[in-house]
This record gives C-alpha cells, sequence and structure tokens, in this order.
C-alpha cells in the first residue's frame, strides 16, 4: 500500500475537510466554525453576531455584497447567513457571482422579512440551503444552523467517498499495469536464464548426449555417470547464470533485491563456509573480551575423576540408546554423564578448553533452569543425551564435522535455559516483557539464545576460551540458528523443507546447506523425543509435559485470555493428545529421518508401538464409559435396588470430583523433576494397577492397565465413566407407563364396582 492509500485509509472512519471534522455517528463538532452575516442592516448584524456568539460560532459580518465577496475569497467560511434584499447586490446575486468565482462550496441560509412563495422559490433555485425569516430567533438559529451544517458534512462525506472510490479504482489499475509489467519481466529473465545456464547442468545434458551417440567405450559408462551423478548433486546448478544476470539485466532494484535475497542466499541461517568451519584455529590468544565483568570462580577442580570415569547407567542402556532415561539418575550423576559425551568426541583437547569450564557451565545452567513440571533442566540433558544418539550414529557421524557436533550438543544444552513454563502464545497475549522484548517472533527461543550466550561470555562459563573470533562468529551463528529451529511455529516449514531436499537423494557431506539442514532436524527430533522412548519413560515424560499444559491454562483462565489447545483441564483428553500429536508432529518428522538414514528406523518405529499404546488407554476409557452407562440403565429399568445404589447421586458426584481435584493438585506437588524417583513411588501409590504384563509385550499390558491412570489428567471421556446421566426421555417414558398402568388398575376397580 503506498503512501496516498495510508492516507485514504487513515482518513476513512475521520474525514476532515474545511475545519469541519466529520466521523462516522454523524454528530457534529461545532467547534471553529466560521459564520459569515451579510446584510445592510447595522441592527441586524448586530443581533446575530450576538447570538452566533452566545451558540458558539465565530461570526463575521459584511454590510454588502460588494464587501462579502472580499472576505469570501480571502478567509475561510463554514456557512453564511445573506440578506436578500441589499442595495447594492442583493443575496441572489451575491450566491452567483461567488460560485462563478470560486470552487469552495460553503453552505447558504437566505434572509428575508417577506415569506411569499416567489422568493421562497427563488432563493433555494439559487442554491441556498435554508430560508430564515426576520426577525430571527435564538432557537430557530440554531436549528437552522445545526440541520445546515449536517447536510453539509453529508455532502462532504459523499464527495469524499467517490473521490477515494475514483483514488481506488486509479491505484488498482496502476497495480494491474504493474503487475503485468513486473510478469513480463520475470518472464523474460526466466527465458534467458534457462538460454544461458552453462555449469553445471549443461555438463549434464551435453554427457548424456555423448552417452547416446555412443562417444564412450563400455569401461566409460561408469565414470561417464559418475559425472552425472556429481553434477546433479551440485547445490547451485542454476547459480553462476542465475546471479549474474541478475546483477546486470535491466529490471527494477525492487525486483532485483527480491530474488537475490529469496533465491541466492549464501551464509544463510548460520551456514557454514569452508573457510571458517574447515579452518583450524589462528591462535591461542586470540581470545574475545566477555560483557559479563570478571567474577572469582570457586570450584576449579572436578568432584571426580574424568579421566578414569565410566558412567554406570542402568537398565541395560548407553549413552547413545534410546533407552537411556534421565528419571533413574541424579542430576550431578546426569552432568558427569554430559562431561562423559564431551569427553568421548575428544572436544576439550580439540578446542582447547578445560573440563571444568563444562561442570561450571552445567552446574550454571541447572541453576538457571526453572523448576518447571517439563522445561526443565532434566529436560535439557534429555535433549543432549539424544543429539549424542545421532552424531554417534554411523551415517551422521561421517557427515558432521567436529566442529558442528560441539555446536548442536552446546545448543542442545542451552535451548530452553530460564523457561518459564508457558507458550510464546502465552507471552504475547499478556503483553510479557520479553514478548516486547523480541517483537512477538520466537519470543522465547530468542531468549533461550540469548540467556545461553550470557552464559558462555562468562570467564566461568566459557567453554569457548581457546577457539578464535573468526570461528566464533561461526558457533554463535550456527547455535542460534539452531535453538530457533525449536520454535514450533516453524516445525512444518522446517520440515518441508527437509522432505523437498532427501526427495531429490541423499544429503551431502560436502554441501553445507544439507549439514545445516540437517542439524536443525536433529535438534527438531531430540526436542520432542520423548515419545520415541520405551513406553514408560515416554508416558513418564508425556505427564509432565501436560501438567505444564494444564497450569498453564489455569493461568489463562485466572488472566481471561483463551485457553490455549491441550491446556483446558475441562476439556482435555490426554491419551487423545499424544495420539495426535505422533500422528501429526512426531511420526512424519520421525519418518522423513528414516527415509534418509534407514539405520535410525527403529526411533519411527517405537514412536508407532507407544501410539498403539495410547490408543489402547483411549479405547479402554471408551469401553468403561460405555459400560458404566448400560449399567445405570439397566439398574433403573430393572429397578435393581443393589445396582441403583452403585449410581451415585449429584451431590455424591460433586464430592468426588472434588476430591479428584484434590488429588490431582497432590499428584502435581509429588511430580518434582529434581527428585525423579520419588515421583514414581508416588505414582505407584496412585496407581496401583500398573504392574500388568500383556501378551503383546512387556508395554502393551502396562499400557492397558494405565488406562486407569488417565483420570488423574481428568480426560473429559473418563469423567463420564463417574457421573453417568439417565435420558431424559427414558424417564418421560416411564412416567407415562406407570400412569397407564394406574388408570387400568382404577379402571378395573370402577368396572367391577
Amino acid at each position: 500500500m503506498n503512501n496516498n492509500e495510508e492516507e485514504n485509509h487513515a482518513t476513512t472512519n475521520n474525514i476532515i475537510h474545511d475545519d469541519i471534522v466529520i466521523d462516522d455517528n454523524d454528530q457534529d463538532v461545532d467547534q471553529n466554525i466560521k459564520i459569515l452575516v451579510v446584510d445592510d442592516d447595522h441592527v441586524t448584524r448586530t443581533v446575530l453576531k450576538k447570538l452566533l456568539k452566545n451558540l458558539g460560532y465565530e461570526a463575521h459580518t459584511a454590510s454588502g455584497g460588494r464587501k462579502a465577496l472580499e472576505q469570501l475569497l480571502r478567509l475561510e467560511f463554514d456557512l453564511m447567513l445573506v440578506d436578500v434584499m441589499m442595495p447594492e447586490m442583493d443575496g441572489f446575486s451575491l450566491i452567483r457571482v461567488f460560485k462563478q468565482a470560486s470552487s469552495k462550496e460553503i453552505p447558504c441560509i437566505m434572509m428575508s422579512g417577506s415569506e411569499d412563495p416567489e422568493t421562497l422559490a427563488k432563493c433555494f433555485q439559487c442554491g441556498a440551503e435554508d430560508f430564515l425569516p426576520k426577525p430571527i430567533k435564538e432557537e430557530i438559529l440554531k436549528a437552522r444552523i445545526q440541520k445546515c451544517l449536517a447536510y453539509r458534512k453529508r455532502k462532504l462525506r459523499e464527495k469524499y467517498y467517490k473521490e477515494l472510490l475514483n483514488e481506488e479504482k486509479r491505484l488498482k489499475k496502476e497495480l494491474t499495469e504493474q503487475r503485468d509489467r513486473n510478469n513480463e519481466q520475470l518472464e523474460e529473465f526466466k527465458k534467458k536464464v534457462s538460454d544461458t545456464i552453462e555449469t553445471p547442468l549443461q555438463v549434464v545434458m551435453e554427457t548424456i548426449s555423448d552417452l547416446m551417440n555412443g562417444k564412450y567405450e563400455s569401461e566409460q559408462y561408469k565414470v561417464a555417470l559418475i559425472t552425472i551423478m556429481k553434477s546433479l548433486s551440485s547445490s547451485a546448478l542454476y547459480r553462476p547464470a542465475f546471479v549474474d544476470y541478475v546483477q546486470n539485466a535491466n529490471m527494477e532494484d525492487s525486483i532485483r533485491d527480491w530474488l537475490v535475497n529469496q533465491y541466492s542466499k549464501d551464509g544463510e541461517d548460520g551456514i557454514f563456509h569452508d573457510s571458517g568451519v574447515a579452518k583450524r584455529r589462528k591462535s591461542k590468544s586470540e581470545t574475545r573480551k566477555s560483557s559479563i565483568p570478571t567474577t572469582q570462580i570457586t570450584e576449579d577442580i572436578l568432584p571426580f575423576d574424568l579421566d578414569t570415569y565410566v558412567p554406570e547407567l542402568k537398565n541395560d542402556s548407553s549413552m547413545n540408546s534410546t533407552n537411556y532415561s534421565c528419571f533413574e539418575y541424579h542430576e550431578d550423576d546426569l552432568k558427569k554423564h554430559v562431561m562423559h559425551m564431551f569427553k568421548q568426541l575428544d572436544l576439550y583437547e580439540k578446542f582447547n578448553f578445560r573440563p571444568i569450564k563444562l561442570w561450571n557451565l552445567l552446574e550454571a545452567l541447572r541453576s538457571r533452569y526453572k523448576k518447571n513440571h517439563y522445561h526443565n533442566f532434566i529436560h535439557a540433558i534429555d535433549v543432549t543425551q539424544y543429539v549424542f544418539i545421532f552424531i554417534s550414529s554411523d551415517k551422521i557421524t561421517e557427515m558432521l564435522t567436529l566442529e558442528e557436533k560441539f555446536m548442536i550438543l552446546t545448543a542442545a544444552l542451552c535451548h530452553d535455559v530460564d523457561h518459564p513454563g508457558v507458550n510464546n502464545n502465552f507471552l504475547i497475549n499478556t503483553q510479557d516483557e520479553l514478548a516486547l522484548i523480541y517483537n512477538d517472533r520466537s519470543v522465547l527461543e530468542n531468549h533461550h539464545a540469548a540467556y545461553a550466550f550470557k552464559l558462555l561470555n562468562d570467564p566461568r562459563y566459557n567453554i569457548l576460551e581457546g577457539i578464535d573470533d573468526e570461528f566464533y562468529k561461526e558457533f554463535r551463528r550456527t547455535v542460534v540458528n539452531i535453538i530457533l529451529a525449536t520454535d514450533m511455529a516453524s516445525h512444518f516449514s522446517i520440515c518441508s523443507k527437509f522432505q523437498a531436499r532427501i526427495s531429490t537423494g541423499p544429503l551431502l557431506n560436502d554441501a553445507i546447506e544439507d549439514r545445516m539442514l540437517l542439524l536443525k532436524i536433529i535438534m527438531k527430533c531430540a526436542d520432542i523425543n520423548n515419545i520415541s522412548r520405551p513406553f514408560p519413560i515416554a508416558k513418564e515424560w508425556a505427564e509432565l509435559c501436560i501438567k505444564e499444559f494444564l497450569q498453564q491454562g489455569d493461568k489463562e483462565k485466572e488472566r481471561n485470555i483463551p485457553v490455549s489447545p491441550l491446556m483446558d483441564r475441562d476439556t482435555l483428553n490426554f491419551p487423545k493428545s499424544q495420539i495426535g500429536f505422533a500422528d501429526f508432529v512426531a511420526a512424519p518428522l520421525f519418518k522423513h529421518v528414516a527415509t534418509a538414514f534407514s539405520n535410525l528406523t527403529y526411533m519411527h518405529n517405537s514412536i508407532m508401538y507407544n501410539r498403539d499404546q495410547w490408543q489402547i488407554i483411549y479405547d479402554d476409557a471408551e469401553k468403561r464409559s460405555r459400560a458404566t452407562s448400560e449399567t445405570a440403565d439397566t439398574a433403573v429399568v430393572s429397578g435393581d435396588s443393589t445396582t441403583s445404589d452403585s449410581i451415585a447421586p449429584m451431590s455424591q458426584l460433586t464430592s468426588q470430583t472434588s476430591t479428584s481435584t484434590e488429588k490431582d493438585d497432590e499428584a502435581d506437588d509429588l511430580i518434582s523433576p529434581s527428585t525423579p524417583s520419588t515421583m514414581r513411588d508416588k505414582e505407584t501409590e496412585l496407581n496401583p494397577t500398573e504392574t500388568g504384563v500383556g501378551s503383546t509385550g512387556e508395554h502393551s499390558g502396562e499400557a492397558s492397565n494405565l488406562s486407569g491412570t488417565v483420570n488423574n489428567i481428568r480426560s473429559p471421556k473418563v469423567k463420564q465413566v463417574a457421573s453417568p446421566q439417565i435420558p431424559m426421555l427414558f424417564i418421560v417414558s416411564l412416567a407415562f407407563l406407570i400412569a397407564a398402568i394406574c388408570a387400568l388398575y382404577f379402571q378395573g376397580r370402577y368396572a367391577s364396582a
């Protein structure tokens, strides 16, 4: 929209013209209204000037037509009061001459001591809006002026909208013509680009042509095909001719900037350039100065021997296994596990930093992660361990550089630091300070990234102390973009890019765009990895996540703002939410990963297995709900007092609901991220049925018995089990049946009598 359009739209609701303010409520604003009184009689002019002043108008006077014309052409007036009969120039001549000499549209009220029809008709014929008989009374004068001004305002509005409509038509025509010109330029540009591509697509065409013409011997076929594959795998098939032509083409600067920005982005999203990543560090002395004041580091010795340390893992898991559960270990043990991951990759020596720096950073992160149900320090370690699984797998470890592994592990540790336990929508809807700082765009993700580098620039936690400034810039740009990729608002965009890329062939080690996209996908998978772990672990994480969601929903209700999806404890269906998350978010993402890396297919299979377990829980709850309703109906029909007693009255149901809510709050207090073992013990007490093993496997039996725990999340389907409702139609039918039996009984008694 151009400046003219913005001005037009800005004045659509408030039209300012000739010092009269016109709004959509048709109310006159009589401030600063200037009225010219034209009359040859001095007494009449004086009286009218006084009356107008009493009514709040600014009055000017003229003793004749010629003097009135001088003022009308020199000053701005909103209304004229003109006497019909004047010696030099009567009122009719004044109006006629003024309209010929000026384009101003000033409404006019004619005045006369005579009210004969001929005079009245002549007044309106010459263009007057109204007529006032002399002597003029204040009430009549006020009413006629207001009526005249309102009429003028409507005419101004009509004129304005006509002008606005014509302007819109003109702008539309210009935009259509401009669009057609742009399309012609683009079509011409496309044709020239297709005609000027020489590398590497031209190499492919020439090689295929040579093969078809039998230029190569049979043993040379393989070499020729390899040449074709290498050429097709290039990420810059069209870039040489494209960039050259765009820079030299005769087109508008705006179109050129848009094309260059959209189709020739080098180094976007923190993509590495070989000059920055492949090179070794210049000098250990070239270190950055931290903006955070230097403080005394209190701990300078590790509390354990890192060189001899071997993690003592439970449940036959390993550091690169999805069976790993953070809930099994103390937070100090989790910190040691991360230290071990870095040692396994030889990151301390390669990037020249002391292990104590990482230990201090982990301790700082533990204190900076809030005690949320889900987004806490344990979640950060869980995500980091899942990233370690990815970068340790055969194909991915060969594809990523050591620098990139260092970056993504650091990003995983910091990706949710200082998370407040609510999502971006909550912060935006409540106009939180973070939302204002980051302009409502990836609010939390920007905050996590900024907070992470505040810590990393502190000398106590600076694991980047041994790298040069050039690599630091690459490190920062990449870590920030990896953390920003965790914003779910960009989930489908990133997934679509990854799907489109792998559909054209395998990812390439030497393609910097491929590696950057892979880092984002790894981070996204790790961030939602819980559903791919064994079902007991997946369920535990899901319950923590939902508890945090419900807490946000409660806060939204307190603030009278719309409750976010899956966060209303009165409507949430917990098992169904997990099924939907698997179907539409997790499974498609991990399916793409399995397509690109077949050795990771087991992750997708685990998600589908867990999805089936949630389906079992959901179906079981539905069956029990229907069975309870049928039992209630049967009890009413048969009149079985024993069965009827099983149907709680409304007051008892209300009491049960209250008790259930108290247990819910108690469960919230029991499940603390810092004490995972206590959480599981308390959950076992709350859910004594969670012990069975079914025929379909270890987890399927558990899933079936776990359906009893759904009430703790307050699924609406399961709530119906506790409060069955007798159909109103059935009650009415039963009443009619009893009335009919009574009528027949009394009719028989009367007949026998």
